[in-house]
């Protein structure tokens, strides 16, 4: 049976975003068939969590039941190279438990991060969102393997745009930022679109 995540960031005790991981668990649910609900901000309510520092709280469930709930303090990863793969074959519609694909499909780089390209598109790395700023504006691509809540409250306060992003495009950008749950995007660092390497060149 599958399983699916929620990866929700709580800073000084407050859940962020709790709504959009609310609306993506529900629909999630839905396109399963399943009939199963819960509350998130209720089950979360009933554990001690934390209420000082900065927590990823990651909820597990399948189609029937919450399977675990646990939660720890957040370091980000450092990264300082990327470089642009072929990803056409990975389906990641649902924030699934089983990452496989993904994994494997990092493990073919040796940089320390990926950016997936389907059909000459940008789309995301293995964890994120991506944003690009072309000038005053950031744009996010309109092809995308998940449909992150971060990314989905950003388009929603319209503080970024979308758009179709190809590989051949990137230079038409100066700077790009990781963006999902726990990587915000006033807070996420900005990388020069020159940390990208493109195995097509």
């Amino acid at each position: 049976m599958s399983q699916w995540i929620e990866t929700i960031a709580l800073k000084e005790g407050v859940l962020k975003n709790i709504l959009w991981h609310q609306q993506r668990m529900e629909l999630t649910l839905v396109a399963h068939e399943s009939n199963f609900f819960v509350d998130l901000f209720t089950l979360l309510s009933k554990y001690d969590l934390p209420r000082n520092g900065y927590y990823k709280v990651r909820v597990l469930y399948n189609t029937r039941q919450v399977l675990d709930v646990n939660w720890q303090l957040y370091t980000p990863r450092q990264l300082n190279t990327f470089e642009l793969v072929d990803g056409t074959h990975i389906d990641y519609s649902y924030k699934d438990a089983n990452r496989t694909q993904l994994e494997e499909l990092k493990e073919e780089s040796k940089e320390d991060e990926i950016i997936i390209v389907q059909k000459n598109c940008i789309t995301d790395t293995s964890f994120t969102n991506l944003v690009f700023q072309q000038g005053e504006y950031w744009y996010t691509p309109a092809s995308y393997l998940l449909n992150g809540t971060q990314r989905q409250y950003l388009l929603a306060e319209n503080l970024i745009r979308q758009r179709e992003i190809t590989r051949t495009d990137l230079s038409l950008y100066s700077h790009f930022k990781l963006i999902n749950a726990m990587l915000p995007f006033e807070t996420a660092p900005t990388y020069s679109i020159n940390q990208i390497k493109n195995r097509w060149d």
